[in-house]
C-alpha cells in the first residue's frame, strides 16, 4: 500500500475513503492493511450505505481525456 486517506463532508454527507496501491495485484492484500480496514469500517459503524469502486492507471491524462498521443509514465516513477 502506498497510502490511504478518508475524507468527511459532513454539509453533503459524504465519506470517502482512498487507499492507493503500487499494482492491480496488491489490492488483495487490502485486509492484512490495519489502516485500510479501520477506515473501511468506519462507514458501518455511522450507518452509512458504501459504494466501492477499483481503478487502475490507464495512462497520461491528455492520452485519456483528448486521445493525444503521450507516453503513459505511471505517476509512481519519478519525473
Amino acid at each position: 500500500m502506498l497510502g490511504a486517506r478518508t475524507i468527511v463532508d459532513w454539509r453533503h454527507r459524504t465519506l470517502l475513503s482512498v487507499t492507493l496501491w503500487t499494482d492491480i495485484t496488491s489490492v488483495y492484500d487490502m485486509g492484512s492493511v490495519a489502516r485500510h480496514v479501520s477506515a473501511a469500517r468506519i462507514p458501518a459503524r455511522l450507518g452509512i450505505r458504501t459504494r466501492c469502486g477499483v481503478f487502475c492507471f490507464v495512462g497520461d491524462w491528455r492520452r485519456v481525456m483528448f486521445r493525444s498521443e503521450v507516453t503513459a509514465a505511471s505517476p509512481l516513477q519519478a519525473i
